[in-house]
């Protein structure tokens, strides 16, 4: 046989292998490039529909079993993100405004170890929990703050929204779930920091950022209670 093909048995058993390989799980071979934003999707624009979403881990561990179910959170409002489209400018909370949800779960409805960027704890992962906007932001109150002279040192405007929490079982991308949440009570928010306010509704802030005082504006989040709440059938029931 001339050596010009040679090339041409192995190109057919390539080709083989990667047929068999796609239609045993064709999930598998694309599992790579599975992005956050494909595991909890948003419409592309208002009025569009969501698209379906991709498996957290194909190969990963069933919603099954014994609880605690190991869940990992997508924040998708970090970018702003509204489940049905578009996005909202929501700000950044100042530090010190304390109770407020960071989307927070305990350890132990975590994988086995926290880090679940790594191939064997994204697969003992069971559900996913996709935070998003659920509405536009609308604006509650300006807080003005100052130091121990009453000097204004800077101020805040608080803004309030609804959250959508969607969850998936990590294996299927099926839904298991779906939550909604509200903007905290400012009033309810426990008041630490260096600045305080007279004003009812505005949280105690700290508003330095690097030294300097200035204005700021975010939206003020769901109590993470709230958010555990929500969670804590599917995460605690027997299966």
């Amino acid at each position: 046989m001339p050596k010009r093909r040679v090339w041409i048995p192995a190109l057919i058993v390539l080709a083989g292998v990667l047929v068999a390989g796609l239609l045993y799980n064709p999930l598998h071979w694309f599992q790579g490039a599975t992005s956050y934003q494909q595991v909890c999707p948003s419409a592309p624009a208002p009025g569009q529909p969501v698209p379906a979403a991709r498996p957290f881990d194909a190969h990963g561990a069933a919603y099954a079993g014994d609880p605690p179910h190991p869940v990992a959170v997508i924040d998708q409002t970090d970018n702003g993100v509204l489940l049905h489209g578009g996005t909202v400018n929501a700000g950044t909370m100042p530090s010190g405004v304390d109770g407020l949800t960071g989307f927070d779960v305990p350890a132990d409805w975590h994988a086995a170890s926290t880090d679940t960027s790594s191939a064997t704890n994204r697969s003992q992962v069971q559900l996913v929990a996709c935070v998003y906007f659920a509405s536009p932001t609308s604006h509650i109150v300006t807080c003005s703050y100052s130091n121990s002279d009453h000097t204004i040192r800077g101020t805040l405007d608080l803004l309030s929204s609804t959250y959508t929490v969607v969850v998936e079982e990590a294996k299927t991308a099926q839904t298991v779930d779906t939550f909604n949440l509200a903007s905290a009570d400012a009033s309810t928010v426990n008041p630490i920091g260096a600045l305080t306010t007279g004003q009812d509704g505005c949280p105690a802030a700290q508003l330095a950022v690097n030294g300097v005082y200035g204005s700021s504006a975010g939206v003020l989040q769901p109590l993470n209670s709230d958010f555990l709440d929500g969670l804590r059938p599917l995460v605690l029931q027997q299966l």
